[in-house]
């Protein structure tokens, strides 16, 4: 059995270093690519990608699993995940015909220009024709997988094996509910604090502060970058090669820097994978709701707390002397955590970034059941936004267009930042029952333990277990819960309630 789990491991390392090379060329063209290089990166997407998809539904992968499936290895063994993990990649790739997946890959690519051009203008009719082409592709692309009645659930299970819709609708319910009444409280109850917005913060000061934070967290600079894009993201290419992005803006410096960690939190993710699952599938995590938890956790439970500030304050000082000044650890924290209804979903707080998740979710699954027209988006778009926090964008950049996601064909991705969430708040209670006295060693600087323990109870696994398995084997149950996280937004925001 060994020499064929061997094949199959060559087998996956090869169309593993094809998405590596895809995921390089999206990187550049999302940092560096010069403006007049759009068209030709498309093309170059679109034949890399046609080769990745002919590899990854190759006849002769399909045999070695095959082979392997007839005498299976022992259930909670490595090979009994690649195994499993592979029958999965390859059956869903072998239903894509290879017109649709090349099609798909090339009109992102050109959305992308698109989207860009259309932010500019602020005039979402710019993308629309390129939209509304990859929603018709998307749908013809879920039809492979489910029913029309279900066909948002096979997008959602690209980024969340094992998810359906019907289970979200249920503990979405429960944040619909509590929410707004949770949002008017906290408003009401927050002090007034300061206001950062008519000071300057060079965007090189925000750059080395924000290398040195994430290098305070474990970001390791000899297998990785930080960089600039219009909107922050992190890839990887391969365990020994992960990439960071931020987004300066000179009068919000704390985008930036949450901006970071975010994103280191998902690189100390890709990092922490055992290297022996490099170059298989099993070299990503559980689910992009896991990744999301460990982004959140970071930038949210970590970055947000007063034990973090009263170790890195001082250092953030250091580089804006005259700007920070006259404010004080108490003001520093209050602006931090200022909570506000606001239009963009990446600069919003942490009460209300959920209702920015479900407003999209409730948008895509529509537009996916064809009950939504694509030039309706703004319209809707808006509406929506006066009924989760009761204000209307300026324009469409700030509105319909302020994401990347749908342009580059991410249905189903935006409910596993609410995923993300909740699982954070499991995972902070889960840690402080472990690790007593974590707070005082954040204080004081050291952010190792709380790494340690991550690699240890999620990192290390890789996606060598299911989400809903992983659930299960730290929480003792596999279902996902809303309490945690409302509690946790309570206790740091309510503390008297």
């Amino acid at each position: 059995m060994k020499p064929n789990f061997t094949v199959l491991k060559q087998q996956l390392a090869e169309i593993a270093d094809l998405k590596a090379a895809a995921a390089v060329l999206e990187w550049d063209q999302q940092t560096f690519l010069p403006p007049g290089a759009e068209k030709g990166r498309a093309r170059q997407i679109a034949a890399l990608c046609r080769h990745l998809h002919r590899a990854a539904s190759a006849p002769e992968l399909g045999r070695t699993i095959d082979a392997l499936e007839k005498q299976p290895p022992a259930p909670d063994t490595v090979e009994f995940a690649l195994l499993r993990a592979a029958r999965r990649h390859y059956d869903r790739c072998t239903r894509v015909p290879e017109t649709l997946a090349e099609d798909l890959s090339a009109t992102t690519a050109e959305a992308y220009a698109d989207w860009l051009r259309a932010r500019e203008e602020h005039d979402f009719r710019i993308l629309a024709p390129r939209l509304e082409k990859i929603i018709e592709l998307k749908r013809q692309y879920a039809a492979l997988f489910a029913p029309e009645e279900r066909l948002y659930d096979a997008l959602l299970d690209d980024y969340e094996p094992g998810q359906t819709t019907a289970e979200l609708d249920v503990v979405f319910a429960e944040l619909r509910s509590r929410l707004p009444g949770l949002i008017d409280a906290v408003i009401a109850a927050q002090q007034s604090g300061p206001d950062f917005s008519d000071r300057a913060f060079p965007a090189a000061a925000q750059m080395a502060f924000s290398r040195d934070l994430v290098t305070a967290m474990g970001f390791d600079f000899q297998h990785g970058r930080l960089d600039l894009t219009e909107h922050p993201f992190t890839t990887d290419f391969g365990l020994d090669d992960v990439r960071i992005t931020t987004h300066i803006d000179e009068r919000d410096f704390l985008s930036c820097i949450l901006s970071c960690v975010h994103e280191c939190g998902h690189a100390l993710y890709s990092l922490g994978i055992e290297p022996e699952l490099n170059r298989t599938p099993l070299a990503d995590g559980a689910s992009l709701g896991f990744h999301e938890s460990q982004s959140r956790l970071w930038e949210n439970q970590v970055a947000r707390s007063a034990a973090f500030w009263r170790a890195f304050l001082p250092h953030l000082h250091r580089y804006f002397p005259g700007q920070l000044a006259d404010v004080s650890e108490s003001d520093f924290l209050a602006a931090i955590n200022r909570v506000r209804r606001s239009e963009i979903r990446i600069e919003s707080d942490e009460v209300t970034y959920n209702c920015h998740i479900l407003l999209r979710y409730d948008i895509e699954k529509e537009l996916i059941h064809g009950r939504v027209r694509c030039a309706d988006l703004p319209e809707l778009w808006n509406e929506k936004m006066r009924e989760y926090l009761h204000i209307t964008p300026v324009d469409d950049t700030r509105g319909v267009l302020q994401d990347v996601h749908w342009p580059t064909g991410g249905f189903g991705y935006f409910p596993t930042y609410t995923i993300g969430n909740l699982l954070a708040a499991q995972l902070w209670e889960l840690v402080h029952r472990e690790l007593p006295g974590l707070d005082d060693r954040i204080a004081a600087g050291e952010l190792q333990p709380l790494r340690e323990w991550l690699r240890e109870r999620v990192h290390r696994h890789g996606a060598r277990y299911l989400p809903g398995e992983l659930r299960q084997r730290l929480f003792g149950d596999a279902r996902l819960q809303a309490g945690p996280f409302l509690r946790y937004l309570t206790a740091r925001y309510l503390p008297e309630a």
